[in-house]
């Protein structure tokens, strides 16, 4: 019944790493072991991390884990802020796909899986119906709690 058509973003992904890991910026970048030795207990089967400075004090690393897409944002002291896992269309919790299967002429970029700092979690969609592109946000529970239109 998961039919849900969702346009793989793995190709822009992996573009993602090749801009990264050809700019200077990204190379010299220096991330503190406490933060890398944190990523790697939590995800022992990341890999290729491509480490970016969001901030001041803030890291993402993005990489595949089992065969998804993640994005993680750290702080300098290695804190979790917020997990980010790009489900695969077999990974899509049923009650989710239905719902989005039901929404008509509609195009989902991606299904999140998101957990933030204070283990709230949440499954965060991109969807796109006639020309216009919405993010909506089910509860644990895979109740649609909130929808808004992107810019």
């Amino acid at each position: 019944m998961k039919n849900v058509n969702v346009k793989t973003s793995l190709k822009a992904f992996f573009i993602l790493i090749i801009v990264l890991s050809s700019t200077n910026t990204y190379a010299k970048m220096s991330v503190p072991e406490i933060v890398v030795k944190a990523l790697y207990t939590r995800f022992p089967d990341a890999e290729d991390v491509i480490w970016k400075m969001y901030s001041s004090d803030q890291f993402i690393a993005s990489f595949i884990c089992r065969e998804e897409e993640v994005h993680v944002f750290m702080s300098n002291d290695g804190t979790f802020i917020e997990i980010n896992i790009q489900l695969n269309e077999e990974n899509i919790p049923e009650s989710i796909a239905s719902q989005l299967n039901k929404i008509q002429n509609a195009v989902v970029f991606y299904v999140l899986d998101t957990t933030d700092a204070s283990n709230f979690r949440c499954y965060r969609a991109k969807v796109k119906v006639s020309n216009r592109t919405y993010e909506l946000i089910f509860d644990k529970k895979q109740n649609l709690i909130s929808q808004r239109l992107m810019k």
